[in-house]
């Protein structure tokens, strides 16, 4: 038996075909296809023929034949294929993701679409996109294109005032919740920015909080608040009722230092960005029990320097915003590494320390630059 191999980059793509000359098994040939990540649809001849992972296509005419392997939220992989009398050709594919940049808008300034060192985040169920203009002590609301809406806020300590909003969130009505650092509370608003309550002061007791960063709410309506310099996270319901807390300092499974990001997905798992010294994210049950973390200092893949913003896609996909190496890093629901995209400059796609991160329903990533004053969307080829 001789086996003859070959190996090709393709569009960054490694790939490996091997080809049996010395054994016979059929009158046709045959093509042994695998992918990662798994469950690549395969496509012959513009022909679907299922969506598997590790399959001999068997009873395939000798010549030569046209592959796809495509897969939600990756680069479509392609190929010619030659397939000759009695031999199976081998492929093993590494599928991409690719991220296309869309636009931008934004910059220094007070105006209306300007930004000073926007931080929070968020796009709502109709896709107007939410954003916590930080040292302008405002929120700005854009629609689906980016255009300007309307603003409320101010520097202040009254109600409907901010000093400095770090973080958005929605409850099922789709009310705004806004996270303050250094009035230590939360505020709700209609989504037309009328003011309905406030709940939260300085302190260390439940529902009182000491600078906190992060907001996030669950399927349920419940908002989960990360209690930055408390080194906790705190969760109520969207009356602002505390329901409970988990956390504390230190370095130790479910424990933080200064953490700032929070998310929750669709089955109600928490995702915690523990920024400052653990550099790593954590995950938890709904009801605050440790799950996994993953991550450590570096900048090299799945390593961060003070990630702080992070979302999840409905199909389980973990966005974190790596701030301290300007860029952004996409994983399973477990950790595991899967693409990144970024690097340090103003240039479309670049980052000056990125903070923010949200997802819309239809798989677009909006960022807030911080230090470039700007949003900027991206959508995944």
């Amino acid at each position: 038996m001789v086996l003859q191999k070959w190996r090709f980059f393709f569009a960054g793509i490694l790939l490996l075909i091997t080809i049996n000359t010395g054994c016979k098994v059929e009158e046709w040939g045959s093509i042994q296809v695998n992918s990662q990540p798994a469950g690549a649809k395969i496509i012959l001849d513009d022909q679907d023929i299922g969506s598997v992972t590790n399959t001999l296509v068997q009873g395939v005419s000798p010549g030569s034949h046209s592959l796809k392997l495509t897969l939600s939220s990756f680069e479509d992989f392609s190929i010619q294929v030659m397939v000759s009398k009695d031999q199976t050709a081998r492929v093993d594919a590494v599928l991409n993701s690719i991220f296309v940049f869309v636009q931008k808008w934004g910059s220094s300034g007070s105006g209306d679409g300007y930004f000073s060192s926007p931080c929070g985040i968020a796009v709502d169920k109709s896709g107007n996109i939410f954003v916590a203009d930080m040292a302008n002590h405002r929120i700005q609301k854009f629609d689906v294109s980016g255009q300007f809406v309307q603003k409320w806020g101010s520097f202040g300590y009254s109600d409907g005032n901010f000093q400095l909003p770090y973080g958005i969130a929605f409850d099922l009505s789709g009310n705004v919740f806004v996270v303050e650092m250094n009035n230590h509370r939360v505020q709700k608003f209609t989504a037309g920015g009328t003011f309905i309550k406030k709940w939260g002061e300085y302190g260390s007791w439940d529902g009182e909080f000491k600078w906190p960063r992060g907001i996030a709410n669950d399927t349920l309506g419940n908002i989960y608040v990360m209690d930055t310099a408390n080194d906790r996270v705190q969760k109520f319901d969207s009356e602002g009722n505390f329901l409970m807390k988990f956390g504390s300092f230190g370095t130790g499974d479910g424990q933080f230092y200064n953490a700032e990001g929070i998310a929750v997905d669709d089955s109600g798992q928490v995702f915690v960005c523990d920024t400052n010294n653990n550099h790593r994210i954590q995950k938890f049950s709904a009801s605050g029990a440790f799950l996994g973390k993953w991550g450590e200092q570096g900048s090299g893949d799945g390593q961060f320097v003070r990630p702080s913003g992070i979302a999840v896609f409905a199909s389980g996909y973990v966005f974190v915003v790596d701030s301290g190496n300007h860029r952004i890093q996409k994983f399973s629901s477990s950790g595991s590494f899967i693409a990144k995209w970024g690097s340090f400059g103003s240039g479309d796609g670049q980052f000056n320390y990125p903070y923010g991160i949200a997802i819309d329903a239809s798989g677009n990533i909006y960022v807030a630059d911080l230090g470039n004053n700007r949003i900027q969307k991206f959508r995944t080829r």
